[in-house]
């Protein structure tokens, strides 16, 4: 079986040291192939004034970051005065153990609400601890995030008289190369499968922009009537789920947690525990 990511943090079609690679591998001891492509390309913007909102880190009573790129345009905005000590006084809410690892790495900060899935819920987490603190601090949240985030974040969070000051930094675009990246897909399936072998591509989705901008190609370039490929979709996240199911494909299954641990655990019940 050949397992399609559509992962933007990887440079090389075969990445066989991502996390998910590895997972996999560790799962299905190399009865599973997989093959990366990028569906998204990203455009930092605002990175000066997202700098001099951090500058003044005591006017926050926290940051809310929900991808490695909000963390990627948060270190571009403070490299240029080297402020990232300020940052130590402010309490992080991240989404997933992935973002949580990353800002470990890059910063050295810990966060909370890691274990949340999605946005969605990283703002009930962050609920529960105003009331649970029984906070009086009225500072606002900072929320760095893309120009065209779709999450019910700031919605739940002002419902729930918390203020946020949300800042636009970055703008998520379609890989301009995705033709070239599909016709050497295919050329990598013409290596593995023969006309008359029926084979199943499950295709891991890990946000909405990634459905967006693969479907056509998708349909292109894996949907033809000669093809003896069977398309399996997965989904990180509900959102992500349903922009699947809005172009009339079937949801094979929405990871349980978005991890690759969880990825390749759940694709192993998949396929065995029927």
């Amino acid at each position: 079986m050949i397992i399609l990511l559509a992962k933007s943090d990887s440079s090389d079609n075969n990445n066989n040291n991502d996390e998910y690679s590895l997972e996999i591998e560790r799962k299905f001891k190399r009865s599973i192939c997989t093959y990366f492509i990028q569906p998204i390309q990203f455009d930092f913007i605002n990175i000066a004034e997202l700098g001099e909102l951090l500058s003044h880190p005591n006017q926050w009573s926290g940051i809310i970051l929900t991808s490695k790129r909000c963390i990627d345009a948060l270190m571009m905005s403070i490299e240029p005065s080297n402020n990232r000590h300020l940052l130590k006084v402010v309490q992080f809410f991240t989404v997933g153990t992935a973002t949580r690892t990353y800002l470990l790495d890059k910063l050295s900060i810990d966060s909370k609400g890691y274990h949340a899935g999605n946005s969605e819920d990283l703002a009930r987490f962050i609920v529960e601890q105003y009331k649970t603190n029984d906070s009086n601090d009225h500072r606002p949240l900072l929320y760095p995030c893309s120009r065209i985030r779709t999450d019910p974040l700031m919605k739940i969070l002002n419902e729930n008289n918390i203020s946020v000051h949300e800042i636009h930094c970055y703008n998520t675009l379609a890989n301009q190369n995705l033709d070239d990246d599909f016709r050497k897909f295919k050329t990598f399936l013409s290596t593995l499968i023969t006309s008359e072998m029926q084979i199943e591509i499950p295709i891991v989705f890990f946000s909405p922009s990634g459905v967006d901008n693969l479907y056509d190609h998708i349909q292109r370039y894996l949907h033809d009537n000669e093809s003896s490929i069977l398309l399996r979709y997965i989904a990180f996240g509900r959102q992500t789920a349903q922009r699947i199911e809005s172009k009339n494909m079937n949801v094979w299954f929405t990871v349980s947690t978005p991890n690759a641990q969880s990825l390749a655990d759940d694709l192993y019940r998949k396929i065995f525990d029927k």
